[in-house]
């Protein structure tokens, strides 16, 4: 049996976030604010300056499965854009990378984050059909401003 092709999904949208765009930007630099805002996040590491690797579960169907995930965050204009980069391998259901720009830009006393991300899937993670996959890579992206948002309102 031959593996499914890779796959790719492409999502963007944007949040509003009650901040100051110098506050949003750091918390979008703080392992703890990261580890918050990934759903079943259990431990964030900070490897370097930019890079963070994530440790968590990720649900595929009826399976929980345990999930490395490595982070780098990439300043390119500070504090009003970066890039994030995203590997994790999924052991034997396949790998998935992923490349987001995020925007901030100021509104009053709020900041929008406006997003554009690419995610690359591979392995049995292929097999599934695109509407599937995107619909998981929107509802964790969803769920991750979410609740950097209400990391933010806590501050």
């Amino acid at each position: 049996m031959s593996r499914p092709a890779p796959r790719h999904v492409e999502i963007d949208g944007r949040h509003r976030i009650d901040a100051g765009i110098e506050a949003t930007w750091r918390e979008l630099n703080n392992p703890e604010a990261l580890a918050f805002c990934i759903r079943q996040c259990r431990r964030m590491e900070r490897l370097a300056p930019e890079s963070f690797r994530a440790h968590f579960k990720v649900g595929v169907g009826p399976l929980k499965v345990p999930v490395t995930a490595d982070l780098d965050v990439l300043p390119e204009d500070p504090p009003r854009r970066y890039r994030l980069n995203c590997r994790l391998a999924l052991k034997v259901l396949g790998d998935a990378e992923g490349e987001a720009r995020v925007d901030l830009i100021e509104h009053g006393d709020a900041v929008w984050l406006g997003y554009r991300a690419r995610v690359t899937v591979s392995g049995r993670l292929a097999g599934y059909g695109l509407d599937y996959l995107r619909g998981a890579v929107a509802r964790n992206v969803e769920s991750f401003f979410t609740r950097f948002g209400e990391w933010m309102a806590s501050r």
